[in-house]
């Protein structure tokens, strides 16, 4: 191989070096090679629902759907037409829980009436009243309403926008009543387990947070020390025994141990909290983590000691959020909906970011479930509601840095291998063919003249003897071929050459030994 291919081969393994090591850098920062695809359903109208929940509550085995706004509620079949629906004259606040414990949940609402009372009643899935009470007394009208299967009996607890709580009965009797704080909303209420027995968790939006016992009861109170916009009750660490997760308005996001309501962790997100919800992000499913929406559009997920495990953000305000596994990879996914419909996915191992199509105005709820089988996300906003499944599509499987890069890395050898093994072309020479007979004696003579400038070379030291040969020798060729060309073309010539018998190398008439290879030539 000559120079010219050794070059070629170098230049070639530095050139797929490159390619492969930019292939192997990309391939390792790849974060995701799939996308997430949204796919509408049903879709039923309903102004601005604020309760979305997907679960059997007619007793067929079917995930039925229900769903409040602030004057009606409605049940709908799991294709999307109505069960019921109910209109009412008066604000509403709802619930579900099983009153007549037929292993069927029933939709508990707390009307307002007049200023500092309210209807409380339970309805079947038929819209049947199957219980009812009145709660007079309120200072205001409800902010909360919640059904607490306490040890001694199931409650339906109520909450005012002026700190006030008030259970009632089986019999629709006033159990107790209590204050969490005066001149305040009740900001959370949520039922929570402390050694196997169930306790009330409520929060005021002063942030003032309690647990109560079926007697109204405090076991413990807790402070939090800025306004209160969430509270949620979660149990993260699988041990039968529930957490409280507190958001505040000025960004704190607070774990407390149900049992003493000590400070599990305390961390700032640095903007109000607008949701909380729980899931399975990181595949250990002996624990759950948090994913933690804020009034500016940020968008965390916490370990339940409080580690941050991904961090993001959407466009507008945080409305709601979704935890659910979407693609049944055993990982839930987390979907968060915003102020200005936008739609976004998260995935729940990494945060990796998929924009989904947009609503078309402010989502108000959201929720998702298993509906025919199938994951099945609900969306509500001001205008109605949607059903749609989310799917996840992969990239093909040549969709690989790596792969292009060896398939770059094999072109490239290939086309540094035929240039290698290429014969180099042959040097330029004169061509005598089709010529006149001027033009031939020009170039004979301009051919002695080169001969003579490579001996000159040559006796003067300027060229080496091995390079003077090759020279000469290619000169004397073509030198040989005009004059066989001008012989060919009736021209008397003296022949200046003759060939050396052993080589075939050209020398110059009357020389006794050939130049290039040394023999003796008998004239």
């Amino acid at each position: 191989m000559n120079q010219r291919g050794t070059v070629t081969l170098v230049l070639a393994v530095v050139i797929i070096m490159l390619i492969m090591g930019t292939s192997a850098g990309l391939a390792w920062n790849q974060t995701e090679t799939a996308k997430y695809t949204q796919h509408a359903g049903w879709s039923y109208a309903m102004t601005a629902p604020v309760t979305l929940q997907l679960m059997d509550l007619t007793g067929d085995g079917r995930t039925n759907l229900f769903a409040q706004n602030d004057r009606s509620i409605a049940l709908l079949n799991p294709d999307g037409s109505e069960h019921v629906r109910r209109q009412f004259d008066n604000q509403i606040m709802s619930t579900l829980g099983d009153i007549n414990n037929d292993a069927v949940e029933e939709m508990i609402l707390a009307l307002t009436l007049s200023p500092g009372v309210a209807a409380l009643q339970a309805l079947n899935a038929s819209g049947e009243q199957l219980w009812s009470a009145q709660a007079n007394g309120l200072r205001s009208q409800p902010s909360r309403v919640r059904f607490v299967r306490f040890d001694s009996g199931w409650q339906v607890v109520v909450g005012d926008e002026d700190g006030q709580l008030m259970a009632f009965d089986l019999s629709g009797n006033e159990v107790w009543r209590t204050n969490l704080s005066s001149g305040d909303i009740i900001r959370g209420l949520d039922d929570t387990t402390v050694d196997g027995v169930r306790y009330l968790a409520a929060a005021n939006q002063d942030g003032s947070v309690a647990l109560y016992d079926a007697s109204g009861l405090p076991r413990w109170t807790y402070q939090l020390g800025e306004p209160i916009r969430r509270l949620r009750t979660f149990d993260l660490d699988g041990d039968n025994q529930n957490e409280i997760v507190l958001g505040g308005d000025a960004g704190r996001l607070v774990l407390l141990q149900a049992a003493d309501g000590s400070e599990r962790f305390s961390i700032s997100i640095g903007q109000s909290i607008a949701e909380i919800r729980d899931g399975e992000l990181n595949g250990d499913p002996s624990s759950r983590e948090l994913v933690v929406g804020g009034r500016d559009g940020g968008v965390w997920a916490y370990s339940l000691n409080g580690a941050a495990l991904w961090s993001a953000a959407v466009a507008d305000r945080v409305r709601d959020i979704v935890v659910y596994d979407q693609d049944g990879n055993g990982v839930d996914d987390v979907l968060v909906g915003d102020r200005s419909g936008g739609l976004t996915l998260f995935t729940g191992s990494s945060g990796s970011r998929f924009p989904l199509a947009a609503r078309s105005a402010e989502i108000t709820s959201m929720e998702a479930g298993t509906v025919n089988g199938q994951a099945t996300t609900v969306v509500g906003d001001q205008v109605g509601m949607q059903t749609m499944t989310i799917r996840r599509e992969t990239a093909p499987w040549w969709y690989n840095p790596l792969l292009i890069g060896v398939l770059l890395s094999i072109g490239v050898a290939v086309v540094a291998w035929f240039f290698a093994t290429n014969p180099a072309r042959p040097a330029v020479e004169v061509s005598a063919v089709d010529q006149s007979i001027e033009g031939l004696r020009a170039q004979r003579t301009m051919l002695y003249e080169r001969i003579a400038d490579v001996e000159r070379l040559r006796d003067t030291g300027e060229m080496p003897a091995e390079a003077y040969l090759l020279r000469l020798r290619d000169l004397r060729k073509q030198l040989a071929d005009i004059e066989a060309a001008m012989l060919k073309a009736g021209e008397a010539v003296q022949v200046q050459t003759v060939k050396c018998p052993n080589c075939g190398g050209s020398v110059t008439l009357g020389s006794d030994r050939c130049d290039y290879c040394g023999q003796v030539i008998i004239r």
